[in-house]
């Protein structure tokens, strides 16, 4: 699921930030983006915990991070919310465990469940979609979307606050030169 923003009058914005240098556009924008996205991922991070619940929704909210896209294109600015690795959550210093329940074995690799036919399935796809399990759909649980909506709007206005404090912010430090 993708949110995007559209901003009336990005061109001159972008024509004014320019004026201050590229990297100092770079860091104000990216900056307002960043913090944009925090509360849709405290707003993951809840939702995961209060819907999936147990040890799958703290797996999930453990593993939620704001990463940046591999490509990214001159000119466009994103960064997602999203599932990391358990191995990179390892390395962040996050403990993750996860726990056998009722005797059976399940092989977990990562967010990742390989059943005993050797099908492999995305776990937090699975869970905001629904899937299929012993013959019987299993109902999408989604955490992820709801949360993303119901935070648009909030993170619109952060993002907008946080660009209006950086330009001031690189202002005042451009006039001090």
């Amino acid at each position: 699921m993708k949110i995007t923003f559209v901003i009336e009058g990005g061109k001159e914005l972008d024509a004014n930030l320019m004026t201050l240098g590229k990297r100092v556009h770079d860091k104000v924008i990216r900056r307002s983006v960043r913090e944009g996205q925090k509360p849709m991922l405290d707003a993951c991070k809840r939702s995961a915990l209060s819907i999936v619940g147990g040890e799958m929704g703290s797996l999930l909210a453990k593993t939620l991070v704001i990463k940046t896209p591999r490509k990214q294109y001159p000119g466009k600015y994103s960064l997602n919310v999203q599932h990391i690795s358990i191995s990179a959550a390892r390395k962040r210093k996050r403990k993750i465990t996860i726990k056998q329940s009722g005797g059976k074995k399940l092989t977990v690799s990562g967010l990742w469940y390989t059943s005993k036919s050797g099908r492999k399935t995305y776990i937090p796809a699975a869970i905001e979609y629904g899937h299929m399990s012993g013959g019987t759909f299993v109902p999408p649980m989604p955490y992820m979307r709801q949360a993303a909506e119901a935070t648009q709007n909030e993170s619109m206005r952060i993002f907008a606050d946080e660009l209006r404090k950086g330009l001031l912010r690189e202002a005042i430090v451009a006039r001090s030169r």
